[in-house]
């Protein structure tokens, strides 16, 4: 068979197939769906996380023992932390999912700030869970500033320039637009599109071949004389 009747017939192959994907109304909604609930998705899961990543007001923490660190309770209530009484088990309550976090303050605690040393205080949380988030993240900013803060007054007890034990700091200059980050989100789109395509392709491709086989009508087809390479171009195209 010459060239032009073998694209000939491949075309015909290839009008039939996708006429008869266009009345498959699955590959159809499947194509459109996808688009569609993509970016709703997006949306969702953004809005998720802006949600669980925020926290506006005051925060409360159960401190167990919070009498043994009065500064460190003081500087919480300055950044917006305020202690409230804790469970006699707090491990229990945390687990359990009666509270997001618990501040336990050894009985050590104050010998160890008077002698200089480390001294350590326990945070129980229960990382699994994404209610409380931004709650453990701001508590946890809190007692690493108020680390930080002791640290440098020590050493200006001492003599020494704090600025000696942080010899870079690392300022972050943001020069994108509001614009382009929201640019860079929607970029998961044409992620969406080719996830359409691909299973609109996975129905067409089925019905192109087993559903042809279970319809009796594949049979027909290569009964007729046109040339298998034809008809399977035109059932790849």
């Amino acid at each position: 068979m010459s060239r032009p009747r073998f694209l000939r017939a491949a075309a015909v192959v290839f009008a039939k197939e996708s006429l008869d994907g266009v009345r498959d109304w699955r590959s159809v909604l499947s194509a459109l769906i996808y688009p569609a609930i993509g970016p709703i998705m997006v949306m969702v899961i953004v809005g998720f996380a802006v949600e669980h990543a925020t926290v506006e007001g005051r925060v409360e923490l159960p401190i167990k023992n919070a009498e043994r660190a009065p500064e460190l309770v003081s500087f919480l209530a300055g950044q917006g932390i305020d202690a409230v009484p804790a469970p006699a088990d707090p491990r229990a309550a945390v687990k359990r999912g009666d509270l997001d976090l618990v501040l336990v303050i050894p009985k050590s605690f104050r010998q160890d700030l008077a002698r200089a040393d480390l001294a350590t205080v326990d945070l129980i949380r229960d990382g699994s869970k994404n209610q409380g988030m931004a709650a453990r993240h701001r508590v946890q900013v809190a007692l690493q500033t108020w680390s930080q803060q002791l640290g440098a007054l020590r050493l200006m007890a001492r003599g020494v320039s704090p600025g000696l034990g942080t010899p870079m700091l690392v300022n972050p200059v943001e020069v994108s637009s509001e614009r382009k980050r929201v640019a860079t989100i929607l970029g998961v789109i044409p992620l969406f599109v080719i996830l359409a395509a691909f299973v609109c392709g996975m129905q067409l491709s089925m019905d192109v071949t087993a559903g042809e086989r279970e319809r009796g009508s594949l049979e027909a087809l290569l009964l007729n004389p046109s040339p298998r390479g034809a008809i399977v171009l035109g059932k790849w195209a």
